[in-house]
């Protein structure tokens, strides 16, 4: 493993979150690692600015990739508004991609992601690139209303089983479109969860919901909604620190822009199906660390595209006006 990640990684584990749970001693394994991100937001790069230093798809791939080789088992996670928030379907396209090499495991449908119309993001979905979940997202077909996407998924971990479901509220879209979501209906999220939980809670260890809704709404979500074990959120540019506890609710947001890798190491009572304990951090995206080659195809693929684009364009410009540069100001060469 490289030797910066795995400092990285040994930090987080030095650095110990614990909640007010019974101490667990350092060289006891944790059962599950929890890796999560948040508002891509379409942002391939970092653009390195200084209020903006962090980012970029490829040193999180680079990140992820090492962390998933450790002998915790880990489940990788996204909470939503992942392609660009203009109509720019070649730079979507390449992002997805690069979502897709991660190998994220579920992925919130955010408002974000319906920038370029219901019928695109639906494409995606049918294309099973990313598994894309929402509970309360519906789409209606005139008569009947039908799940816009995977209302859960369920993820097999040695010793664990984990359910992991999505939420998104209507009110995140009041800055869109109406066309950008029409037919679009939005269930209660409460109401929503509270089915999901009815249909698994019995049969597996764990439940995750990834919220685009903001953390004012995920604390009210906790304390409404019994039986979701860790809500993982986005949508605004909120970065806990450490994750909040609210009745046996624990809620991490890392941030927007795919600027920080969240990660959650827990230790599970899979008797009582509830976290005893837990080590949290958050990674920051920082321009030193590594970049992960199969990203950096990618990147270089979208990057050779735009250029052969623009080249195509420049040409066929030209040979609208003969060949000749235009000539401006209404002036005459003499």
């Amino acid at each position: 493993m490289n030797k910066c990640i795995t400092l990285i990684i040994a930090s987080c584990i030095l650095m110990v979150g614990k909640s007010e749970g019974a101490a667990i001693p350092v060289t006891v394994s944790p059962d599950i690692m929890l890796v999560f991100t948040s508002g891509t937001n379409g942002l391939m790069t970092s653009c390195n600015c200084p209020t903006q230093p962090y980012g970029g798809i490829s040193p999180r791939a680079g990140i992820i990739r090492s962390m998933s080789k450790t002998t915790v088992p880990s489940l990788i996670m996204d909470s939503g508004d992942t392609i660009s928030p203009y109509s720019n379907p070649q730079l979507n396209k390449y992002v997805l991609k690069c979502m897709q090499s991660i190998g994220y495991q579920a992925v919130n449908l955010g408002d974000v992601d319906f920038a370029m119309g219901v019928s695109y993001i639906q494409k995606q979905i049918d294309l099973n690139m990313i598994p894309f979940i929402s509970a309360n997202i519906k789409l209606s077909t005139g008569n009947a209303t039908v799940f816009f996407a995977q209302e859960y998924v369920i993820r097999e971990l040695p010793g664990l089983t984990v359910a992991i479901t999505g939420i998104t509220i209507k009110d995140s879209f009041k800055f869109h479109k109406h066309e950008k979501y029409a037919g679009l209906v939005f269930e209660d999220p409460v109401e929503a969860v509270t089915r999901v939980l009815n249909k698994v809670r019995a049969d597996v260890d764990l439940v995750i919901v990834l919220s685009d809704a903001g953390s004012e709404y995920d604390r009210v979500f906790a304390k409404t909604v019994k039986g979701v074990d860790i809500i993982i959120g986005g949508h605004i540019n909120e970065r806990m620190e450490r994750p909040e506890k609210i009745g046996e609710t624990y809620i991490a947001h890392p941030g927007t822009r795919g600027e920080y890798v969240g990660m959650m190491m827990l230790y599970v009572d899979k008797k009582e199906k509830k976290i005893k304990d837990y080590l949290y951090n958050l990674l920051p995206l920082s321009k030193d660390l590594p970049t992960d080659p199969e990203v950096d195809e990618i990147i270089a693929n979208f990057n050779k595209e735009i250029k052969d684009t623009t080249e195509k364009v420049l040409e066929r410009e030209k040979g609208k006006s003969g060949g000749k540069s235009k000539t401006t100001g209404g002036g005459t060469k003499k």
